[in-house]
C-alpha cells in the first residue's frame, strides 16, 4: 500500500481545537486534483464524492467500466439509442446546462454500466420518439425518463486515456479508512470500513447523543411476512449485510439478516396489505439482531469567526474531516448542496422536494416533500433541482398526478407512512452559507 499523507491542522485553541491530533485530509495527484468548499465565512471543507481532472479540465468521479478498471471519469448525463439495432446514439441531458460529455452504459446482469465515454455535439433539434439500451447483447426498447435536450455525439473518446483509481485502506483498531488512490499521486479519503461487520460505513450521531459508524448500503424492508404488513422481511437473491428498520420515533435503527421467511409475502399498496410473489432466485428474509456499530468520536471546530464549524471524526488513531459541518447559527449539522460550481450547506434533515401535478391533465404543477409521518429529526426544508431551497409547509390531501415515461398523466401511488407536504417559494440563498468549489492547483 502506497504510504498515505498526514497533514497536521491548525486550529484555534479550546477543548474542541482540531490541533491534538494529526488529520489525514488527502493529496491530489499530477493529475487529478481533490476539490474543496470555500464558504462566505472562510470555512473550507474537503469534497469527498468528486475531483478535478486537469487534463480534461472537468470535475470527475470514480466509476467502473465494461473492461474492469475503475477510472476517475466525467461526471456525466448518460445516453440512449434511437434506433432497434442500437447504433445510433444520442446525449440526454437531464439539465440545462451545456455539457461536455455523455457516458453511454451497456446493462449486463440487471446492471448498468459505464462502457463508452462520448463528447457532446449539436443539441438534436427533433427528439426521437423510441428509445433503446443494448442488454446482455440484446438492442431493447425502454421508456425514457424525463429528459431537457438530446445531443449528437461525434466523437467516442478513449477511456484509456482517463485515469485509473483504485482503492485503498489505512486499519486501525476496527475501522478502516478508506482511500482512493492513483498512479500520479492522489490520495483522497472517501470513506471508513468496519472490519467487524465488513461494511463500508460513516459517521453518524446517534438520537441518543452518541456517534456511531453507521451503514453506507443498509436495505430497508419493502415486504411482510403476515397479512397485517407488520412483520417486516427484504427480499433479495442473497441475505444483505445490514438492514435498516425505523423504530417507533421514527430513528434508523440496523440489524443484521435473519432467518428465510417460508411464509406468504405481502406489500403495502395504498392503506392496504396485498399478496405479493418472489421473483427467480429471490428470497424472503427477516429482520434479525441489532448491530453493534463502532462507535467515533466528533470533535467540533472552534473557530469564533466562523459560522460554519468543521467537523473531525475520531475513530481510534484516525482523524478525519466530516463531510458534514455544523451550522452554529441554526445549531444542526449541514451539509453542502452544489451544482459542482456553486453550493449551500442545508441542514442535514432537509429532504429532497418532488414535481407533482394537482388535477389530472397535469396542467397545474407542485412542489411536494413526501414525509415520513413520525421523523427522527423533524424536516423544516426541501431540497428541489440540486440547489433551490423551499420551506416545507402544510400537509396536501387532495389527488395528486405525475407524467409516466410516455408522457402520460398518472395518477400519483399514495403510501401510507408518507405524507406529502407543499412548499414554499424559494429561500434566499443568503437564509444559509453559501461557497464556491475550488480545486487544488
Amino acid at each position: 500500500m502506497r504510504a498515505a499523507v498526514w497533514v497536521l491542522l491548525v486550529a484555534a485553541c479550546g477543548d474542541n481545537s482540531l490541533a491534538r491530533e494529526s488529520l489525514f485530509t488527502g493529496l491530489s495527484g499530477s493529475r487529478i486534483k481533490l476539490q474543496w468548499y470555500l464558504f462566505q465565512d472562510g470555512t473550507r471543507q474537503l469534497e469527498t464524492a468528486a475531483f478535478y481532472d486537469t487534463e480534461l479540465h472537468v470535475r470527475c468521479e470514480s466509476k467502473p467500466w465494461t473492461d474492469g478498471v475503475t477510472r476517475c471519469a466525467p461526471i456525466a448525463d448518460p445516453t440512449v439509442f434511437r434506433d432497434e439495432a442500437c447504433t445510433l446514439e444520442l446525449g440526454r441531458a437531464t439539465s440545462t446546462r451545456t455539457p461536455k460529455y455523455f457516458i453511454g452504459h451497456d446493462r449486463i446482469d440487471g446492471e448498468l454500466r459505464a462502457a463508452r465515454l462520448l463528447r457532446a455535439g449539436d443539441r438534436v433539434v427533433e427528439p426521437p420518439t423510441q428509445f433503446f439500451e443494448r442488454r446482455d447483447g440484446a438492442c431493447v426498447r425502454i421508456d425514457e425518463p424525463e429528459t431537457v435536450a438530446y445531443y449528437e455525439l461525434p466523437i467516442e473518446v478513449d477511456v484509456a486515456k482517463l485515469a485509473e483509481v483504485w482503492p485503498e485502506r489505512i486499519d486501525g483498531d476496527r475501522l478502516g479508512l478508506r482511500i482512493l488512490s492513483s498512479a500520479e499521486g492522489l490520495s483522497a479519503p472517501v470513506g471508513y470500513h468496519d472490519r467487524a461487520l465488513a461494511i463500508d460505513c460513516r459517521p453518524e450521531l446517534r438520537p441518543d447523543g452518541t456517534s456511531a459508524c453507521i451503514p453506507t448500503d443498509a436495505v430497508a424492508p419493502a415486504h411482510f411476512a403476515d397479512p397485517y404488513c407488520e412483520q417486516r422481511v427484504v427480499v433479495a437473491t442473497a441475505p444483505p449485510p445490514t438492514i435498516t428498520v425505523n423504530d417507533a420515533n421514527g430513528c434508523a435503527m440496523y440489524h443484521r439478516a435473519g432467518s428465510e421467511s417460508a411464509s406468504l409475502l405481502y406489500r403495502r399498496e395504498g392503506s392496504g396489505c396485498v399478496r405479493a410473489f418472489l421473483g427467480a432466485d429471490e428470497h424472503a428474509y427477516r429482520v434479525g439482531a441489532p448491530l453493534d456499530l463502532a462507535p467515533v468520536e466528533r470533535i467540533v471546530e472552534a473557530e469564533p469567526d466562523h459560522r460554519l464549524q468543521r467537523i473531525a471524526v475520531a475513530a481510534g488513531q484516525l482523524l478525519t474531516l466530516d463531510d458534514r459541518l455544523h451550522d452554529t447559527a441554526t445549531r444542526t449539522d449541514c451539509r453542502s448542496y452544489g451544482n459542482g460550481e456553486l453550493a449551500v450547506c442545508v441542514p442535514t434533515n432537509a429532504v429532497d422536494a418532488a414535481h407533482v401535478y394537482a388535477n389530472d391533465k397535469c396542467g397545474r404543477e407542485l412542489l411536494v416533500a413526501d414525509l415520513p409521518r413520525v421523523q427522527c429529526s423533524p424536516s423544516k426544508f426541501a431540497v428541489a433541482d440540486g440547489i433551490s431551497i423551499h420551506a416545507i409547509g402544510t400537509p396536501y390531501t387532495g389527488a395528486l398526478y405525475t407524467l409516466d415515461p410516455s408522457g402520460q398523466c398518472r395518477l400519483r401511488p399514495t403510501v401510507s407512512d408518507v405524507v406529502p407536504h407543499l412548499l414554499g417559494p424559494p429561500i434566499p440563498p443568503s437564509t444559509f452559507v453559501a461557497g464556491v468549489v475550488f480545486s487544488e492547483r
